[in-house]
This record gives C-alpha cells, sequence and structure tokens, in this order.
C-alpha cells in the first residue's frame, strides 16, 4: 500500500456492511503514507457501486476508496491494489503488477516499517512520523540525482539518469515512477 501511494495508483478497500467504522478507520489512515503531500482528497471512504458513484470514482486518477460491497473484488478495473481487511489480504490487478513489482528498496522500507508498527514504545503518530521521516529522506536522495530545470527551477530527473547508476530494474522502475509521481520528469 506504501508503494501504491507514493506512485499514486488507485486503492480499493473492502469491509462487510456491518464493519463501517473499521472501514472509515482504514480508508483514512492510508493516505497517511504519503504524509509529505497532505493530500486528503484522494480519500472516498465509502462507496456504492453505483453508476453514478463509479463515474464519479473514475474521475480520479488515483483515490483511496472504500467498499462494503465484496463485488468490488472483480471490478479490478477499478483499482490497482485490492485490500480484502478482513482477510488480512491484499491484491495487486494483473494490469499494475509490472508498476509495482517490488526490490530490495522495497524490502528495506517494509522491515523498517514492521520495526516501528511493532515497537509497543511508539504511538500512532511516533509511527506515522517516522514512516514520513523515511519517505523524505528517499526524496531527497532522489532530487540528489536530479537536475535543476532552469525553466521551473524544479528538481529534474531522466530515465537515462537512473539508468546510469546501474540500480536494479525494480529499484529503478520505481524510483523514475517516484520521480513522476513528485513531478521530477519533465514530459
Amino acid at each position: 500500500m506504501y508503494t501504491a501511494i507514493l506512485l499514486k495508483k488507485r486503492i480499493a478497500v473492502y469491509v462487510p456492511p456491518h464493519s463501517l467504522k473499521t472501514l472509515l478507520d482504514y480508508t483514512r489512515s492510508i493516505p497517511a503514507f504519503a504524509w509529505h503531500r497532505q493530500n486528503w482528497n484522494i480519500l472516498h471512504p465509502y462507496v456504492q457501486l453505483t453508476e453514478e458513484e463509479i463515474e464519479n470514482l473514475q474521475t480520479y486518477s488515483h483515490y483511496v476508496a472504500g467498499f462494503t460491497e465484496a463485488a468490488i473484488e472483480g471490478r479490478d478495473e477499478l483499482y490497482d491494489i485490492f485490500v480484502n481487511v478482513p482477510n488480512s489480504q491484499i491484491v495487486i490487478a494483473s494490469h499494475a503488477k509490472d508498476s509495482l513489482s517490488m526490490g530490495k528498496l522495497h524490502k528495506d522500507i517494509a522491515l523498517l516499517m514492521v520495526a516501528k508498527a511493532e515497537d509497543d514504545s511508539l504511538s500512532d503518530i511516533d509511527v506515522i512520523t517516522e514512516i514520513a521521516t523515511k519517505t523524505q529522506e528517499l526524496l531527497n536522495n532522489l532530487k540528489s540525482l536530479a537536475t535543476l530545470d532552469e525553466e521551473s527551477g524544479k528538481p529534474s530527473l531522466t530515465l537515462e539518469t537512473l539508468k546510469e547508476r546501474k540500480m536494479p530494474p525494480a529499484t529503478e522502475n520505481f524510483l523514475f515512477s517516484l520521480a513522476a509521481s513528485e513531478g521530477f520528469v519533465k514530459l
């Protein structure tokens, strides 16, 4: 989910109808993975599978959407990542597998997250702060690989620059996608 949020993917979260509070709590927490953006507009905590609501949802390029209808699992055109909360299961849609392939960098970040989440001395806010700090380090490292675009004054990164670093393909793909998500890629 962390990678999906950073790369501005579409996340569908399912819980049964009797667990609406769980759905609201769960969906509300996911955008915190990209704390540096402070974008809560991506949050659609309760969506029904009606034509009108689906059409509205599809006007967004990325989102976290909550559903209480199990039929959402079969609607993979609506998500890149499907989270089945009661089954503790995350499914990556087949069309999103390449963009969400994981490498050593992801494993390192995941291990940090697990360690922080299991640390009883840390509050929820402390865990969010630790993840936000790690994300900011990642973004700072990414910016250090970029050059300053003279027109915009913003960092600009090319795929060629990353290829010169001879990184593993999954890391290269992730970093380039992250750069694009953060606006570091000049189109």
